[in-house]
């Protein structure tokens, strides 16, 4: 059987600002652009010191850090 749409009735709009759920994600959306901004300044400038690409981009990131001394494994460089 095929159905017709009827557009006699058609729903209401909801007369209400934006649902709280939507301002909550658009603000998570800016406090996470506002972050990766801020690991963006961090790697260029590790990088315009000397740090290597992946030593930066470990320290930008919050995985380790930026320090350049060798990794001493057994006693041995």
């Amino acid at each position: 059987m095929l159905r017709t749409a009827s557009f006699e009735t058609t729903p209401a709009l909801p007369t209400t600002s934006w649902p709280r759920s939507s301002i909550t994600a658009l603000a998570a959306a800016f406090a996470a652009l506002g972050e990766g901004l801020a690991t963006s300044r961090r790697y260029q400038r590790l990088r315009s010191n000397g740090i290597g690409h992946d030593a930066a981009i470990r320290d930008a990131v919050g995985i380790g850090s930026a320090d350049s001394r060798p990794i001493h494994f057994a006693g041995r460089i």
